[in-house]
């Protein structure tokens, strides 16, 4: 696809982090991970849930109070992305302890009868509920660029995924620090719940928040920077269905399969950013006056 990028994961995931600061990034992501391996491998599947809900949502925070996203208003911003992903992700968490398995069982016997439910249909909703934290902010001409809409939207998806992973796992904690289960499902489902899902979901709501400030806040010029996926009609959509496809994952392949086909799911989500963020830097070079570039042109190669 031609509007792909290589992967880059803290590159993408954090476009404004400076570059001398990835390496730190991946340190900590690498470790984080280790930690959950760990705590997994001692049967200790609470708290390695815990610890794999919060990892994502612990460096995205980092990153918002290292580079300073929101400039001169923190407070309010970050409270209304990461506190509406938190309450949505919750709300969702305790629909899908209502409607389906818990997670234990889930991951010891799969979910092949909850297919529609909690493979296609709660994702699909749940992505769209996730979106109107960062939809209040649409309205803000102090927040008009592309990588605003991205920020906002991979910062809520980000909380959304550990509050419903959280929430939908709590009664685990009741269950004592070692619950029954083979170690190894649990290891591939901890990775899914705390990376591989939550990557997709980061990844679709700032690709599908970049076209809707795209479309409402860049310039007439840069409409269609993005093609058909910078138009909310098609981006929002899509966006939903690719979060759905890949939670539907769950309830019809081994916890290993799980994690390799959110692999894939990830490899083009985080392309996809890439290609959004790429827009992002260039409406950035334009307003700063940096050159005469259209968004749709390459930049120069770095020297």
């Amino acid at each position: 696809m031609a509007g792909l990028r290589r992967p880059r994961l803290i590159a993408n995931l954090f476009p404004h982090l400076p570059r001398d600061s990835h390496r730190s990034y991946r340190l900590a992501l690498g470790l984080g991970s280790a930690v959950v391996v760990v705590l997994a491998v001692l049967r200790l599947f609470p708290v390695a849930l815990i610890a794999a809900a919060l990892l994502l949502p612990l460096l995205v925070a980092l990153y918002l109070v290292d580079v300073n996203v929101y400039g001169d208003e923190p407070v309010w911003a970050v409270s209304l992305t990461m506190g509406w992903g938190a309450v949505a992700g919750v709300g969702f968490g305790l629909l899908a302890l209502a409607v389906a398995p818990p997670a234990a069982s889930v991951i010891v016997n799969g979910t092949s009868q909850y297919l529609l439910v909690q493979g296609l249909v709660l994702p699909f909703c749940g992505f769209f509920v996730l979106l109107l934290g960062p939809l209040v902010l649409l309205r803000y001409q102090h927040f008009n660029e592309v990588l605003d809409g991205v920020t906002f939207g991979a910062t809520t998806g980000a909380a959304f995924s550990g509050a419903q992973a959280i929430t939908y796992s709590a009664h685990l904690i009741g269950a004592g620090l070692r619950p029954g289960g083979a170690v190894l499902p649990w290891v591939w489902r901890l990775l899914s719940l705390g990376l591989g899902m939550p990557i997709v979901t980061m990844g679709a709501a700032a690709t599908a928040c970049a076209a809707l400030w795209l479309r409402y806040r860049a310039a007439a010029r840069d409409a269609e920077a993005l093609g058909a996926l910078g138009h909310p009609a098609v981006a929002l959509p899509l966006a939903g269905l690719f979060v759905a496809g890949a939670a539907v994952g769950e309830t019809f392949l081994s916890a290993a399969a799980w994690l390799v086909w959110l692999i894939a799911f990830d490899l083009v989500a985080i392309s996809l950013l890439g290609r959004v963020i790429h827009v992002g830097l260039l409406e950035e070079s334009a307003a700063a006056g940096a050159g005469d570039q259209s968004l749709g042109s390459e930049p120069e190669a770095p020297s």
